[in-house]
Order: structure tokens, then sequence, then C-alpha cells
């Protein structure tokens, strides 16, 4: 596995310095003094919805960290599948396949796959 850049690091409790393409530091408190009355409206479309759903701080240090790397989110049904699932397996009393069906809004064979294959020790998945 490659190393970390030195961009990316953090030692301890101190601030992380980023350094962008001109060598100017980019702190957390530039960060944060930077965001407070960033115009939103001047960002990308797709940043746009990224400072809506996490604040204009948060996309701007997304930005500093992140910027100029692809980056893929699944959907988010992937994402919470496995504690979906566990939490499927908690609630399974025996014979509640469609009470579970609805509230995890999959169907009663996928409620039954999920629990054979976590009582097995397998993986499941959709």
């Amino acid at each position: 596995m490659g190393s970390i850049p030195d961009n990316l690091r953090t030692d301890g409790n101190r601030k992380m310095l980023q350094k962008n393409s001109m060598g100017e530091g980019l702190n957390d408190d530039w960060i944060a003094e930077v965001a407070r009355d960033f115009p939103i409206e001047s960002l990308s479309e797709e940043l746009q919805v990224v400072a809506e759903i996490a604040g204009c701080e948060a996309c701007l240090r997304l930005c500093a960290r992140l910027g100029g790397m692809t980056v893929y989110l699944p959907k988010i049904e992937r994402v919470v599948r496995d504690r979906r699932n566990k939490m499927i397996l908690h609630e399974f009393d025996g014979a509640n396949y469609r009470k579970l069906a609805n509230k995890y809004r999959v169907s009663e064979t996928q409620i039954r796959k999920i629990i054979s294959d976590l009582t097995r020790g397998g993986e499941a998945g959709e």
C-alpha cells in the first residue's frame, strides 16, 4: 500500500496544514473564516448540493482535502446494507418475515435469504 501524501497527513492534535497549488497554507481556521460569507451560488452545481447537505465549511474542507481526486459515492442502500441486515437478524422472531419485509422495503424472500445467510455465517447481500 502506498504512503499517505504529505498534504493529507495529520500529526497528533496539531491542525492539518495543507498547501494549495500556490503554496499558501489552508488551515482549519482559514477555511472556517472563508466559509462564513462564502457565496454558495458561486460553486458548481455538484458542490452546491454538497454545501446544501453538509454546509459550506464542510464543502470547502472536502475541496481542500480531496480537491483533484475522483471520489465515488455508492448508493445509500449499499452503504447501509450490512447494518440493515444485522438489524433484520436482531429483530427476527422466527416468524415475522412479512413485518420485516414491509419495514425494510424488501421482499419476504430477501428477508429469508438475509436470515439464512447471517445464521450460516455468510454474507447477506441484495
